[in-house]
């Protein structure tokens, strides 16, 4: 059995050790791996630590592996050897060490031995501002960036009710100066290193209004002093409103009373600031001829702009409320129906009406000197009776409903639905209804029906498997759109086209306004030329939509996006497909034009239509044919005219697409599961890895139409413009 040493107490401890060390030699024989060798047989090893700073090592344990020949020597080069301690030995406490090693040559000496001791350097003085400005008010410099939030603010109310204690500067004021850092006294750690703790030299950069000499900061212009960020500027003491229309002198409280202002020294403000225009001359006397006051905030006008009168746009002045809300979401994700104004009702006879026509404006100018142009009232606007809808005037002006019934709204028309309203269910006795009508169903839609309106469609119920429902206005559905094909068509011919229900599952709906969910949508095809909203209500599928396909031609905003267990969900923003459809007769019609524009060309004998050819042509040909061919010319010109006409209109709306797309977003405020696809415009992704809480936007660099996923959270704080953005895995 291997001796033992017996403890040590703290009389016996080496004057190196703390007095809580533990020295009871061990038979452990498998010291720590980081353990270092020395002797000259390698058998003795030691682990001592060394401090962070370098300033202290510690050896904890010591070993002479049996070695009889190993002295304190031997434990000062390994040290130096295997820990490079070359400053600071503490020879008595390596002596001690050798002397408990020697008690038991295979025992392990265990404590906290300080066997090196570095010198810690001297810090020196750090540098540091004086503030001149502030006089025997050092402390304060810390109120004076309440300044920059004060002028910030949008409203002169807003600026003086962050007034604070400031001070005014004039121009050519010294505010600051620099006292340098002074360097210490130097030290060295155990590895023999240099130390140096010099004091921190202190920075401070001139900014606005403000200038630098050396070490010396001068103001440049009249405001008050702003310390912000290390850096010293003036804020000029002029408060401008955001629309450029009004001018304040903002006067804060000041520490001590000051002169009044030079009359120069303003002047040479305001022009700095640019404003010109509008000068209160009373305000600018008493500024320059009175001491600022000191103790309360007070801002005085001392300039103000005068408004344009823009004209009044053509509007018509509608004898009811137009405004249709949508349904109310119930928790359950059903659609109240009470809280939507869908039913707009007016008597035979009843004043609809009455177009009211654009006025002339008249032109202002700012503080800033910019003439604000009064613009003219667009009169653009006209309305015509459409049915059930008599109008008066030459172009109308004024309109009567001709009978009872539900009013609409279209693009530049105005006419009146009667109502079909269906107490129950539609079913066999019921039958299929096609009415130029809105409909009212208090009941659901029974498996295999359709129903064709002119107006829009509101169903109490469900619509069931295998039923159509088309529509040339909303659709409202207080509870589901059930089964396999089943059909839902919000046309909106005559409104917005929405359609609005509780949830979708294994159906087809497709509107040209917006789509709103209250729960869910299952495998099913859902289509919106504007947004697509699925609220998370009704349960643990509430705000998901799983399998099928959901497009929308501007957003998409889900809880959910797919799911663990089921393939095949596709995400994605499309273009408008009706502008797709303009684009595509617009190119039918070039084709048209440039086919005609070549056969015209055979015929005058030309390759392509240039004006002094065609000009020669003429002149030259008999009197015979020149009236024919003038016709031929006539026609080509026209072609081209058209074609010309038609490439501008596709390139408006080839530009119009692509701010769509650039704008459009899909937004999954809880999980987007792998596996869904995602898709904007012509690019598409297939997520690897579950993304929680993102939203998926085209990337804004112009060469790239790659799919970028950012935290909603970084969306909703508004992110800085072109910062990086995380790519879906």
């Amino acid at each position: 059995m291997a001796n033992e040493d017996p403890p040590v107490d703290s009389q016996e401890k080496p004057s190196g050790a703390p007095t809580d060390a533990t020295e009871a030699p061990s038979d452990e024989r498998t010291p720590p791996p980081e353990r270092q060798s020395f002797g000259d047989e390698s058998a003795a090893w030691m682990v001592v630590n060394i401090s962070g700073d370098g300033l202290q090592a510690t050896l904890t344990q010591i070993s002479f592996g049996g070695d009889a020949s190993l002295t304190n020597r031997d434990i000062s080069t390994a040290l130096a050897e295997q820990y490079d301690i070359k400053h600071g030995l503490q020879g008595e406490v390596v002596a001690e060490i050798a002397e408990k090693a020697k008690e038991d040559l295979e025992a392990t000496v265990q404590g906290n031995y300080v066997v090196a001791q570095g010198d810690a350097p001297e810090a020196g003085i750090d540098g540091r501002i004086e503030y001149d400005f502030l006089g025997d008010n050092p402390g304060e410099v810390i109120l004076y960036k309440q300044i920059q939030d004060a002028f910030a603010e949008e409203t002169v109310e807003g600026v003086l009710s962050k007034s604070t204690t400031s001070m005014l500067a004039t121009p050519g004021q010294q505010l600051a100066h620099i006292v340098a850092a002074t360097a210490g006294t130097p030290g060295r750690d155990v590895y023999g290193n240099a130390l140096e703790k010099p004091g921190k030299e202190v920075t401070l950069e001139a900014g606005r209004y403000t200038s630098q000499n050396d070490s010396t900061f001068i103001a440049d212009q009249l405001g008050y002093v702003l310390i912000n960020q290390n850096k010293l500027s003036i804020i000029p003491p002029v408060w401008v409103a955001p629309d450029s229309m009004k001018a304040y002198f903002i006067h804060f409280p000041l520490p001590k009373k000051q002169p009044p202002i030079k009359a120069d020294v303003l002047q040479d403000l305001l022009k700095e600031l640019g404003i010109q225009s509008g000068f209160v001359t009373k305000t600018m006397d008493l500024i320059t001829s009175k001491a600022p006051p000191s103790k309360q905030p007070k801002a005085r006008l001392i300039a103000r702009g005068t408004a344009p009168v823009h004209g009044n746009d053509a509007n018509i002045d509608l004898g009811f409320n137009p405004e249709k809300m949508a349904g109310k979401v119930n928790p359950d994700g059903s659609i109240d129906l009470r809280e939507r104004n869908s039913v707009i009702a007016v008597e035979e006879g009843q004043l609809l009406g009455t177009l009211i026509q654009a006025t002339l404006g008249e032109a202002g100018i700012d503080v800033m000197g910019n003439v604000l142009p009064g613009d003219d009232g667009d009169d653009s606007l006209t309305f015509t009776p459409g049915e059930n809808v008599r109008g008066e005037g030459n172009p109308p002006t004024q309109f009567y409903a001709l009978t009872s019934g539900n009013v609409h709204l279209g693009k530049g028309t105005i006419e009146v639905k009667q109502v079909f309203v269906v107490s129950g269910d539609v079913n066999y006795e019921i039958g299929n209804i096609d009415t130029p009508h809105d409909v009212q169903i208090n009941g659901d839609v029974l498996p295999g029906f359709t129903i064709k309106a002119g107006g829009s469609i509101t169903v109490g119920g469900n619509i069931e498997s295998s039923a159509t429902l088309t529509a040339q206005g909303d659709i409202i559905v207080a509870r589901g759109i059930i089964g396999g094909d089943t059909h839902v068509k919000a046309a909106g011919t005559i409104s917005q086209g929405s359609i609005q229900t509780q949830y979708v599952l294994n159906a087809s709906i497709a509107a040209k306004g917006d789509v709103e969910i209250g729960s869910y949508a299952f495998n099913s095809y859902v289509r919106s030329n504007g947004s697509i909203t699925v609220h998370p209500g009704g349960g643990d599928r509430g705000g998901s939509i799983v399998g099928g396909e959901a497009m929308a031609a501007e957003r998409i905003t889900c809880q959910n996006a797919g799911s663990s267990t089921t393939a095949g969900t596709l995400v994605s923003i499309n273009p408008n497909p009706e502008v797709a459809a303009q684009i595509a007769e617009i190119d039918k019609t070039i084709e048209f034009c440039d086919a005609n524009a070549i056969r015209l060309l055979r015929t005058l004998g030309l390759k392509r239509a240039h004006s002094q050819y065609i000009k020669t042509l003429l002149r030259q040909a008999p009197e015979s044919k020149k009236k024919v061919l003038k016709e031929i010319v006539k026609k080509l010109y026209d072609l081209l005219d058209m074609r010309g006409k038609s490439n501008t209109e596709k390139e408006e709306l080839k530009k119009m697409l692509d701010a769509s797309t650039e704008s459009a977003e899909i937004v999954v405020t809880g999980k987007a599961f792998s596996g869904i696809r995602i898709a904007i415009g012509e690019s598409e992704d297939t997520l690897s890895a579950d993304h929680v809480a993102f939203c998926f936007r085209i990337d804004p660099d112009p060469d790239s139409d790659e799919i970028k996923a950012r935290p909603v959270a970084d969306v909703a704080e508004g992110e800085e413009e072109g910062q990086d953005s995380e790519e879906p895995e």
